[in-house]
C-alpha cells in the first residue's frame, strides 16, 4: 500500500520536472550539443530518445500513482534516480566546470527521497 500523503508531497514535483526536462531537452536538442557530457550521452542516443526516457519515466511514476502499483511507483522512480546520479556524476567531471550538477544532485535526492517514502 502506498502512503499517499507523504508520497505525493514529493511525486508531483520530481515527476513534472523530469517531464517538463525531457520535453525540454526533445524540443532543444542542441542543449545536447553544449556540453561534453551530452556529447558523450548522444554518441549512443539521440536527444529525442533521452528526452522521451525522462518523458516516460515521468508519465510511469504518475500513472502507477494513480493506479496505486507500488512496485510500478518504485521501479520508476529507482530508474530516474538512477539516471540523475549518472548525470550528477557526469556533471561534475565533465569540463566546463559548472553548477548544473547541483541541478541533477537536488533531483537525485528528491528521487531518493521518494524511493525511501513509497
Amino acid at each position: 500500500m502506498i502512503r499517499r500523503e507523504k508520497v505525493k508531497v514529493l511525486l508531483y514535483p520530481v515527476a513534472m520536472f523530469a517531464l517538463v526536462y525531457g520535453l525540454w531537452i526533445s524540443i532543444q536538442p542542441s542543449i545536447l550539443r553544449n556540453y561534453d557530457v551530452y556529447r558523450l550521452i548522444s554518441n549512443i542516443l539521440e536527444p529525442y530518445q533521452i528526452g522521451g526516457i525522462f518523458v516516460a519515466l515521468a508519465v510511469g511514476m504518475l500513472v502507477s500513482y494513480w493506479l496505486r502499483s507500488r512496485r510500478l511507483l518504485f521501479t520508476f522512480t529507482m530508474i530516474l534516480m538512477i539516471i540523475w546520479s549518472v548525470f550528477t556524476v557526469s556533471f561534475v567531471i565533465s569540463p566546463p566546470p559548472n553548477t548544473v550538477w547541483l541541478l541533477s544532485a537536488t533531483w537525485m535526492y528528491f528521487s531518493f527521497e521518494l524511493v525511501r517514502r513509497v
